[in-house]
């Protein structure tokens, strides 16, 4: 009953306006294991990319099955095998990221010279990573302790927080994976 998080939609909107305001138009999402968090991530995505009046079709690549590095390599070759086109990509989390990274690398593919790639969760081995791959940084750990607080004060006082739903925030944590669209 309290929430201690993110919105994943805002999170996902603002990746996918953070490749648009670098110019980039053929920007494609890729998701695995699909929760309701992956969803989210995604409605933000189709939101930024409808108010900059950018199509989106072949450029949505999911699976449910679980997240992975080879997966991400998986979901960037479903794209680039029907879009040659593709400018930038968000991924749904740094595994995907960096499977996409590996995906461009076998094909000859510059990162980011010809796509410029957004991962998710920050990650320390994105920041490794060669290009390191730029990330929407989630608090984790800031997350954990309040939440840890709020229930160590119920469990002791009985006193409930006034609002259910604490929102942490993100930030987007740029690295050498983006860079503006060549003009």
């Amino acid at each position: 009953d309290i929430n201690v998080g993110l919105s994943q939609r805002d999170a996902g909107y603002a990746a996918t306006r953070y490749l648009i305001d670098r110019g980039h138009v053929k920007i494609g999402y890729t998701a695995a294991r699909l929760d309701a968090r992956a969803h989210a991530r995604m409605a933000g995505y189709h939101r930024a990319m409808e108010e900059a009046r950018l199509a989106t079709e072949g450029l949505v690549a999911t699976t449910p099955r679980p997240s992975s590095v080879s997966v991400g390599g998986e979901l960037l070759g479903e794209i680039l095998d029907g879009r040659s086109d593709l400018e930038a990509l968000f991924c749904c989390d740094d595994n995907l990221a960096l499977g996409a990274l590996f995906e461009c690398q076998r094909r000859g593919i510059a990162v980011p010279g010809q796509i410029a790639i957004i991962g998710f969760n920050d990650l320390e081995f994105a920041a490794c990573a060669h290009p390191p791959i730029t990330s929407v940084a989630t608090p984790r750990y800031e997350m954990g302790r309040l939440a840890s607080e709020i229930v160590m004060k119920i469990i002791e006082t009985g006193e409930r927080p006034d609002n259910p739903r604490i929102d942490v925030g993100f930030a987007i944590r740029e690295r050498g994976s983006t860079r503006a669209a060549p003009q």
